[in-house]
């Protein structure tokens, strides 16, 4: 059933995206990369937490001890779908907001990669200085955010000078 409902959302992403669903797949007008690395409005750029946990399930995936495949094909699928949409930036929003959803699946991967890190004291004490790093980043930038962060004015060298008054007092 699971199977045949990813199916149905993928047959209707293509016939709904027929004229241009070649170019998302060679990605060479598609959206694909932009959807979480270029500064208008990406997941990673913004939320680079979301890392973490995505790491942990392309480590284990080969194991699969805890459904890891299942967890990747679903961010795989949502970040095709989002970034096929025809404004795959959301609007001018803070971020990627079409995430939101699924940042839930990716608490239990983080949870197993903190587990997995306190094996080693070192370890567990890194891993938990970058998550207080990435949360300050993030929020740092959720109230330095006066909207809208896109259109052609928003540009890297403008992201670079929102965190480097972050980070520089």
């Amino acid at each position: 059933m699971f199977t045949d409902n990813i199916f149905l959302i993928f047959l209707k992403t293509i016939l709904f995206k027929k004229r241009r669903f070649y170019q998302h797949i060679l990605c060479s007008s598609g959206s694909v990369s932009y959807t979480h690395l270029d500064v208008y409005k990406r997941q990673i750029l913004y939320s680079p937490m979301v890392v973490l946990p995505l790491v942990y399930l392309w480590w284990n995936r080969n194991r699969n001890q805890h459904h890891e495949r299942i967890y990747l094909y679903i961010f795989l699928l949502a970040t095709y779908i989002f970034s096929s949409w025809w404004a795959w930036w959301f609007g001018g929003a803070f971020g990627h907001r079409s995430y939101v959803e699924f940042l839930a699946f990716l608490v239990l991967p983080l949870a197993g990669l903190i587990h997995v890190s306190w094996r080693k004291k070192w370890a567990g004490i890194a891993l938990t200085s970058l998550i207080i790093l990435l949360c300050y980043y993030n929020l740092g930038l959720t109230y330095a955010y006066r909207p809208p962060w896109d259109g052609a004015g928003w540009t890297y060298e403008n992201w670079w000078n929102v965190v480097r008054n972050l980070f520089i007092f």
